[in-house]
């Protein structure tokens, strides 16, 4: 379940600028079809090289219970994790 919330002024927001660059970080499916067989899968780790530079994009659960420091603090873990993951440091 990925957008944002409240949904009316997310949408808002994203469609102010279709074409704006930050877009490509946000959390989307990808799927693969083979024959009879698919595999869908939503990307909500992003990992993108531009020359000499990484970014390393993450998101979390906002809803109207959120604590922003608790979700600022996920995204901190979820990037860290990725990171250990891959072997790579800050």
């Amino acid at each position: 379940a990925l957008g944002g919330w409240p949904r009316q002024a997310a949408r808002e927001w994203l469609l102010q600028d279709s074409s704006a660059d930050w877009r490509r970080r946000f959390g989307a499916p990808f799927g693969i079809v083979d024959g009879d067989q698919m595999i869908c899968l939503v990307a909500i780790r992003c990992l993108q090289w531009q020359g000499s530079k990484a970014l390393l994009a993450s998101g979390c659960g906002v809803v109207p219970d959120s604590v922003a420091e608790r979700e600022w603090n996920e995204l901190t873990f979820k990037r860290a994790a990725t990171l250990k993951n891959l072997g790579l440091e800050l």
